[in-house]
């Protein structure tokens, strides 16, 4: 499921962009900004998971449910940008496996 979703992205990126990198060095910097994003929604979750444990720490009922709310939408904001990640590594691979032979 994980491979049909990583292809998808790849066709839908490549409707938008060329299809190939046009050097090493543009391929390896969209994978590194893929990357980048990546760990800025991951971080904003692990703050997200702060705020819950405070709240539930403080007794403050309220909270807790927000946050799991909003730990759900960066964990899923997480996987596609690594979604992105992969598909951005088959993209690079794609566009240098024929100067490798």
């Amino acid at each position: 499921m994980i491979e049909k979703m990583i292809k998808r992205e790849l066709r839908r990126a490549n409707t938008i962009h060329r299809d190939r990198f046009a050097s090493m060095h543009e391929g390896e910097s969209v994978i590194r900004e893929e990357i980048e994003e990546a760990l800025d929604d991951f971080e904003t979750m692990q703050t997200r998971h702060s705020w819950l444990w405070l709240s539930i720490k403080n007794r403050n009922e309220d909270i807790p449910f927000k946050s799991v709310e909003k730990i759900r939408v960066y964990a899923i904001e997480t996987i596609k940008e690594l979604i992105q990640v992969a598909a951005m590594c088959d993209k690079f691979t794609k566009s240098f496996e024929e100067d490798e032979k």
